[in-house]
């Protein structure tokens, strides 16, 4: 286990959000990038993962994991 350097950020629009990250360390020897997309106000609808680049070389891939979340505003 290495110290976990995490960086995000979110992108706003009128109808949803995109949440970019990309970390490195913790329990991955490699970098890994991730993405989330979120729509809704009152109820959202939050879909991500934390290992985007890993559907793109799966061929050598260690971890692959998506999200979802629900959120509900009363």
């Amino acid at each position: 286990y290495k110290p976990l350097f995490f960086a995000n950020t979110v992108i706003d629009n009128i109808t949803y959000k995109v949440f970019p990250s990309i970390s490195y360390g913790g329990y991955s020897e490699n970098t890994n990038v991730g993405l989330a997309f979120s729509t809704g106000k009152r109820i959202s609808l939050l879909v991500g993962t934390y290992h985007i680049e890993s559907i793109f070389k799966h061929h050598n891939t260690t971890e692959l994991s998506f999200y979802v979340n629900l959120n509900c505003k009363f």
